[in-house]
C-alpha cells in the first residue's frame, strides 16, 4: 500500500468534513502512522485496526483520539467503496 497515494486524498476529503484544524492534523498524523504500521503488520487484515489500537495504547497514545481518527478514515474508505465504478 502506497501511504502517500492513500493519505493525500484522505487529507483533502477530511478538509471538507472537519473545520477544526487541530483535529484535522491529529487525524492525519494518526492515519499516516496507521498506514505505515500496516505495511509491517503480518496478521489478518480484518483484525488489523484492533491490533493497531492495542499496540498504540501500549505506547500511551490517547485511545479516544486514535478511535476517532480511524473512524473518520473508515468513513472515507466506505464512501470510496460505495462510489467506486466497477471495471
Amino acid at each position: 500500500m502506497d501511504t502517500a497515494a492513500t493519505l493525500v486524498p484522505f487529507i483533502v476529503w477530511l478538509a471538507s468534513r472537519e473545520t477544526d484544524e487541530q483535529i484535522r492534523r491529529r487525524h492525519r498524523r494518526v492515519v499516516e502512522h496507521y498506514l505505515a504500521w500496516c505495511r509491517t503488520d503480518a496478521g489478518p487484515a480484518r483484525e488489523r485496526r484492533q491490533r493497531y489500537e492495542v499496540a498504540v495504547a501500549r505506547d500511551g497514545a490517547p485511545a479516544e483520539q486514535i478511535t476517532q481518527a480511524l473512524a473518520r478514515f473508515d468513513e472515507y474508505r466506505s464512501i470510496l467503496a460505495m462510489t467506486r465504478i466497477p471495471d
